[in-house]
């Protein structure tokens, strides 16, 4: 096994670079640096945090989607369940006692509302962060939402949870105090 001449790290055997420092295994000159927005950061963890602001970046939009068709899906189901309540009579041999009464269609309206102010709130929270994390500005609405989103299990717990470490870490929050190219 080797090891890297620069930083003591061991390199797998088809290694040109350690991964580590980006030194050549070979012992020549290091590979160029790539363009971040804050030079003063080593270049592996650049390379790290802007792939996982961009990861983050397009599971919200992901996630966004999901909500937008979510609130299609309940409005389709709120059509479908009211014209099947409305037409109830027609189903029991034409019986008017099998009409639920009218506080079911209230309640279930209260229940398609709030269900639909969630999915929309939802959707248009995650696509603002997914806007604001390409844009690498307003880190911290970026983290409400993800903490909104750990409320929503399993998918939008485990969005949340990896927004909250990736935004958290020190490297990302230089990136977003540092210049903007």
């Amino acid at each position: 096994m080797s090891y890297c001449s620069q930083c003591g790290r061991p390199l797998g055997p088809d290694s040109r670079f350690c991964v580590g420092c980006g030194a050549s295994a070979a012992g020549g000159p290091a590979p160029a640096p790539i363009h971040s927005l804050n030079p003063s950061m080593p270049d592996q963890q650049r390379i790290v945090d802007n792939d996982q602001l961009r990861l983050v970046s397009m599971f919200h939009f992901l996630y966004a989607g999901l909500a937008g068709a979510g609130f299609m899906f309940l409005c389709a189901h709120f059509v479908f369940m009211r014209w099947i309540l409305r037409h109830a009579s027609e189903w029991g041999h034409g019986t008017p006692s099998n009409v639920p009464p009218e506080g079911v269609f209230h309640l279930m309206g209260f229940i398609y509302f709030f269900g639909g102010v969630l999915l929309l709130a939802g959707f248009f929270l995650n696509l603002l962060s997914a806007s604001f994390l390409r844009q690498r500005t307003h880190r911290a609405f970026s983290l409400f939402v993800a903490g909104v989103n750990c409320l929503h299990i399993p998918f939008g717990t485990a969005l949340g949870v990896f927004s909250i470490m990736t935004l958290t870490r020190d490297s990302v929050r230089r990136t977003y105090e540092g210049p903007r190219a």
